[in-house]
């Protein structure tokens, strides 16, 4: 697998997001049940993308942004405005992206959502799966507030 990390950073309605993207090749080859990045920080805190392509009895392409700290410390919370990307490598506009706010903290530790059914995914001439490659990416924005 290999994994191509780009940070920076982009101004957006007035919100100030970090990017990570993950570049997995070789996506035949994974473990397709659930596959993870590797951790990446973002405001000093430690992230990771988790996504579940071939889950049992389920028909839909996932993913999820997770902190990467087994056990954060008592009283650890993050307010982030964030959103999750799943590229389209043939045509950009058709890109699936997913965005909320959430409050993460030592029990609410991920969210994630369903993004393309799997038919949809592996069919390369669809473009999010194209030479056994995918891409996604991750634009984080974390706030120290109580409220973002």
């Amino acid at each position: 697998m290999s994994l191509a990390t780009r940070m920076d950073t982009q101004r957006e309605t007035s919100i100030l997001f970090e990017t990570f993207t993950w570049k997995i090749q070789n996506f035949s080859k994974q473990n397709t049940k659930k596959l993870q990045s590797k951790a990446f920080r973002i405001r000093g805190y430690k992230w990771r993308i988790r996504l579940y392509p071939l889950m049992r009895n389920v028909d839909h392409f996932s993913l999820y942004l997770m902190v990467a700290d087994s056990l954060p410390p008592y009283g650890w919370n993050r307010n982030t405005y964030f959103k999750l990307s799943l590229i389209n490598q043939l045509d950009e506009n058709k890109s699936v992206v997913k965005e909320t706010q959430q409050k993460f903290n030592g029990g609410y530790r991920s969210w994630g959502s369903f993004f393309v059914n799997r038919s949809v995914f592996f069919d390369s001439k669809q473009g999010y799966l194209v030479n056994d490659t995918c891409i996604i990416e991750a634009h984080v924005c974390v706030s120290d507030l109580s409220t973002i």
